[in-house]
């Protein structure tokens, strides 16, 4: 999720953010439009609500995420193909075209994953700026265009809508064995350096030795020297 999921929505908003004022961008201009690309990855997005619900029907759980997964791949593959970080130096107006494609993307991906984490669902649609009433964040926000119709002008992302600072929907957690996540999203914990033992000459008999230190959770004990 963290490099999947998680990674492509920091990836875009962080580039709204930057790029787009703050706020939502416009996506369409008189002399521009979707192109296949756009329209491919929207017609995916759309269709996504009514494949997971299929295999939810049939008790397929684990074909409603990899269906939803399916999706979080194809738009991480049109992000890298459209490359919007280098479309802010030759075309803004496709910038904005590909930045909204993907943020309504993400809409729908949200909405549809939030049976399943409904923490991070609620956290991915703050950070997009869909509202929290008017049906916005229901299935049946999903279903209110046509086929061949990309933009709801009640339910779609709306351009203009303010954006914030985005943060990490799936934090990384590290681990001391390095099994943080797929692609060893973990980082191993450094271990403290070992304490040297310190030496105490022994008296009358006492042929001198280490001085023990036993060192528990709760307390720290050493052994006392022989009495003399």
């Amino acid at each position: 999720l963290a490099n999947a999921l998680g990674n492509l929505q920091m990836r875009v908003l962080s580039l709204v953010f930057k790029n787009c004022g703050k706020e939502v961008p416009t996506p369409f201009q008189e002399d521009q439009g979707l192109n296949e690309e756009d329209k491919a990855l929207l017609t995916s997005a759309k269709e996504l609500y009514g494949k997971m619900q299929e295999e939810l029907d049939a008790q397929a759980m684990h074909k409603a995420c990899d269906a939803l997964n399916q999706v979080v791949r194809q738009a991480n593959q049109y992000i890298d193909e459209q490359a919007p970080w280098a479309l802010k130096k030759t075309d803004m107006t496709r910038m904005n075209i590909v930045l909204w494609t993907l943020m309504e993307t993400l809409r729908h991906v949200a909405v549809c994953a939030s049976p399943f984490m409904p923490g991070a669902g609620a956290r991915m649609l703050d950070q997009l700026g869909v509202p929290q009433d008017g049906g916005h964040r229901t299935f049946e926000a999903l279903q209110g265009t046509e086929p061949g119709v990309y933009f709801d002008t009640t339910f779609s992302i709306q351009p203009g809508t303010p954006v914030t600072k985005p943060d990490g929907i799936f934090p990384r957690i590290e681990t001391e064995d390095n099994q943080g996540g797929t692609g060893g999203e973990g980082k191993a914990k450094k271990q403290p350096p070992k304490q040297p033992k310190s030496k105490a000459k022994g008296k009358g008999g006492h042929n001198g030795g280490d001085t023990a230190v036993k060192t528990t959770v709760a307390t720290q004990e050493a052994v006392a020297e022989p009495a003399m």
